[in-house]
């Protein structure tokens, strides 16, 4: 019989939450010269995590995956409802692609959110990373589709992104596979210029630093119900450090790609 936390494994189709804190301590002391190391506030605190030498680290573990990719055949069959429009029409399913934006700021490494406009149909002032489904003209690469969407939805243009590689496809909440583009996108105060969220999608950007994210006292465990899950929902985990809370695909993303790439 699987647990609770085995069954999350549904969305990204292997293991997680496998890192508890005494690990991740053992795993950060391997892999820098701190003897002593507490996950917290304290962990990231005036070091440039986000440097040359990181960056391609973190490209070399992108690229070394076994990338998980969810063929769009399969999630249309998990799709409980199947996939219609406002009018009740069926909708050829379609991929979609968010990038997740890392940045230096005031010296620490962070993440960058939206927080979805209150005027939207679907997701409506909810946090997010920018993305969205693909368009015939992406041709069918989520990396072009991740770039598009970011420029569209908070001004940040392509050439402006070092791409650094693409994590395990995960299904949104409606079945949709969404294929996580990991890109930095520099100092938070050299782009903050660039930063123009548009009003029909964006309703605010922020960010939150790692040491914030992996703060045990800003995280909560919350049911997420995405229309395919049966018995009740998902637990999952929820980060509560910022103005914000991050839950939901957005929370299970981040999750897993600290664990196993970003720390």
């Amino acid at each position: 019989k699987k647990s609770r936390m085995e069954h999350t494994s549904i969305l990204g189709r292997h293991p997680v939450f496998r890192h508890s804190t005494r690990a991740l301590q053992r795993r950060l002391t391997a892999h820098t010269s701190i003897a002593t190391l507490n996950v917290g506030l304290g962990v990231f605190a005036g070091r440039r995590f986000f440097n040359h030498e990181t960056l391609i680290d973190i490209e070399q573990r992108l690229a070394q995956l076994e990338r998980k990719r969810i063929p769009l055949d399969r999630a249309a069959r998990t799709s409980v409802t199947g996939a219609t429009d406002k009018n009740d029409r069926h909708i050829q399913p379609r991929r979609a692609a968010v990038l997740v934006p890392l940045c230096t700021r005031l010296g620490q490494p962070h993440v960058l959110f939206t927080k979805r406009s209150e005027n939207l149909h679907l997701h409506k002032g909810e946090v997010s990373f920018p993305g969205g489904k693909e368009e015939d003209a992406d041709s069918n690469d989520p990396v072009v589709t991740a770039l598009r969407e970011t420029q569209e939805e908070i001004g940040i243009a392509g050439s402006a992104v070092r791409v650094l590689g693409l994590y395990h496809d995960s299904l949104s909440k409606t079945a949709i596979p969404v294929t996580p583009v990991v890109g930095y996108i520099g100092d938070w105060e050299s782009i903050q210029a660039q930063l123009t969220p548009n009003p029909d999608e964006i309703g605010q950007i922020f960010s939150l630093s790692l040491a914030e994210l992996t703060d045990e006292t800003k995280q909560e465990w919350q049911t997420w119900k995405p229309s395919y899950a049966w018995r009740g929902g998902l637990r999952l985990k929820t980060f509560t450090a910022g103005p914000y809370p991050v839950w939901g695909l957005t929370a299970y993303i981040l999750d897993k790609l600290m664990a196993e790439v970003l720390l």
